[in-house]
């Protein structure tokens, strides 16, 4: 086998293998970065109802905690 060819099966080989391990990361579960207060019944504020459901909060009312 010629260097040529060497060379080529090496790159195209390296090739093959980086495109069956590279994917992008893939979150469901992340909340849009959107200020849209709400009070959780923790008494915190948090940014929106995402991050509020994600903190295991249930309850919550419109806008942000008093105090």
């Amino acid at each position: 086998m010629s260097m040529k060819n060497t060379l080529f099966l090496s790159v195209f080989a390296l090739f093959v293998i980086s495109c069956g391990t590279i994917s992008p990361q893939e979150d469901d579960d992340a909340c849009i970065e959107v200020y849209d207060p709400v009070c959780g019944a923790d008494d915190v504020t948090y940014s929106n109802t995402c991050f509020a459901v994600k903190a295991g909060i249930q309850q919550w009312t419109t806008g942000e905690c008093a105090g």
